[in-house]
């Protein structure tokens, strides 16, 4: 036969049960009453009572978990009682897989089949959870090894928590923890399995509802140590435990898109696909342009665009990670054209950004900081361009005056000399000076032109050579140009004027 344990605060209630059962000659060769949680949990725990009614007002908020595990693990049928018929009262009642839920005041009839029923079902059957045989015999070698189930099907659950150190007090913690299945564990460098027989019925639900308890229930306990879990149901068709081992672990990689504290399912179309992780040539000059303008919106939006819209299948986390170090090359360049390399604080901060693309383990995370590095790398750039403005022109046209009479001598070369791109000291320079670099270097050259052609006997042609110009003849045009006359007439004047010195 079987027993009964009537858990309600009220004495009257508990007495008023007992007297129906006893009246209703209903089949329990031993009943038991309790007036609160705690010597309810430990009657359970030390009796097993097949049946319990339970008052759901009864359990407080914070234990409804636990209370829950209680009654999987110990009790077959579970008949709940409330005053209150609410929908937050029959949650509550599905949480612990009543049988019943009754509102006071009881209705006799639907107490007395209730009661009945659980009976029946209670003497007819067994415990399904615990006619489950042991998850024993198991050994490690059965997670690396590809060795083929027997004809027990085993359901794993990986927990992987954000620190590896975390490991030991995560194993000891599932040891205490009352999961209601048969069970094994096993630790690993980076994860712990948790091999179980689950019962077929509704197996992909219970699992998914125990991978929930658990991580709700370490969250509580250890609120600074983040887990996440990855569930593999036996009805997933699997080889052995190793191909179900290497299935589930890979499912950690979700954590690169979906965040940490999360609980991952194996499904038939889980596979991540391949991405080519560099940057086109297209996609280089896009950034470069968006770097020099200082478009903190156009960057912001592009990292989105390419970085947080994914859906299933994934892409391979490493290729996105790869794909970042292309960005990565950019910023170097960019950094070096302003000097920003030589700041010992950014240059350290452009390594920690490479660490954080090499090793974070949430995508959006990575993200975040490289916007962040981007925002000051251009606002750095903006204050080197409005500081050393100046020091990079004048550096530029000490420059120009020591090879201005380089045929050939150009843009290119002066850009290259003060580590900034052609367009863009160009541009500077017409900027701070008024003038183009085409007008500026004509003017040196036409100055120093116009020195030899007071101070020495040189010809034309000697002093075209001198000062950068192939054709004698687009000399003289060209200082025609800038100074009204010709090289001839320029010398016979200055020289004339020295004459009448004297």
């Amino acid at each position: 036969m079987a027993s009964i344990l009537i858990a309600d605060r009220d004495q009257t209630e508990r007495t008023g049960i007992q007297w129906f059962i006893q009246s209703n000659r209903i089949q329990f060769d031993h009943m038991a009453e309790v007036a609160d949680v705690e010597e309810m949990a430990r009657f359970i725990e030390n009796q097993r009572p097949e049946v319990v009614v339970i008052e759901l007002e009864m359990i407080p908020a914070n234990q409804m978990t636990e209370i829950s595990l209680l009654f999987r693990r110990h009790v077959k049928k579970v008949i709940c009682l409330t005053a209150e018929g609410v929908f937050e009262r029959a949650l509550q009642a599905i949480e612990f897989q009543s049988m019943a839920l009754l509102i006071k005041p009881l209705s006799q009839e639907q107490l007395k089949r209730s009661l009945l029923q659980a009976t029946q079902q209670s003497l007819a059957a067994p415990n399904s959870d615990k006619a489950l045989a042991p998850a024993s015999g198991i050994s490690y070698a059965a997670l690396f090894m590809t060795q083929p189930l027997e004809q027990i099907e085993y359901s794993l659950i990986l927990l992987r928590p954000e620190e590896k150190d975390s490991i030991p007090a995560l194993y000891h913690w599932l040891e205490q923890y009352p999961l209601p299945y048969p069970v094994q564990y096993f630790a690993l460098s980076k994860d712990i399995v948790c091999v179980l027989q689950v019962p077929k019925q509704n197996e992909e639900a219970v699992l998914q509802q125990e991978g929930q308890r658990i991580l709700q229930r370490w969250t509580s306990e250890y609120s600074n140590r983040r887990l996440s879990l990855a569930i593999h149901p036996a009805s997933i068709p699997a080889e052995s435990l190793h191909d179900m081992y290497m299935i589930t672990k890979d499912l950690f990689k979700l954590s690169f898109f979906k965040g940490l504290q999360q609980v991952f399912r194996v499904k038939e179309d889980g596979a991540f696909h391949t991405i080519d992780p560099f940057l086109t040539p297209e996609e280089q000059r896009v950034w470069m342009r968006a770097l020099e303008e200082g478009d903190k919106q156009g960057v912001k939006n592009w990292l989105y665009q390419h970085f947080t819209d994914f859906q299933p299948p994934y892409p391979e986390p490493e290729l996105l990670r790869v794909r970042f170090t292309s960005i990565l090359a950019q910023l170097r360049r960019f950094m070096k054209t302003y000097h920003l390399d030589q700041i010992s604080e950014i240059e350290k901060r452009y390594h920690g950004i490479f660490q954080t693309v090499l090793s974070a383990p949430v995508l959006f995370s990575i993200v975040q900081e490289v916007i962040l590095f981007i925002f000051d790398l251009m606002d750095g750039a903006a204050k080197q361009k409005e500081n050393s403005a100046t020091d990079v022109i004048e550096r530029g046209l000490r420059f120009m005056e020591q090879n201005y009479h380089i045929q050939g001598f150009g843009l290119q070369e002066v850009a290259d000399h003060v580590g900034m791109s052609p367009s863009y000291y160009s541009h500077l320079m017409t900027q701070t000076k008024g003038e183009t670099f085409r007008e500026i270097l004509t003017a040196i050259r036409v100055n120093k032109a116009r020195r030899l052609l007071a101070e020495t006997t040189m010809t034309v042609q000697e002093i075209t050579e001198r000062i950068g110009f192939a054709d004698p003849n687009y000399f003289s045009r060209v200082f025609k140009k800038e100074t009204g006359q010709t090289p001839r007439v320029y010398r016979q004047r200055e020289k004339s004027k020295e004459s009448r010195k004297k």
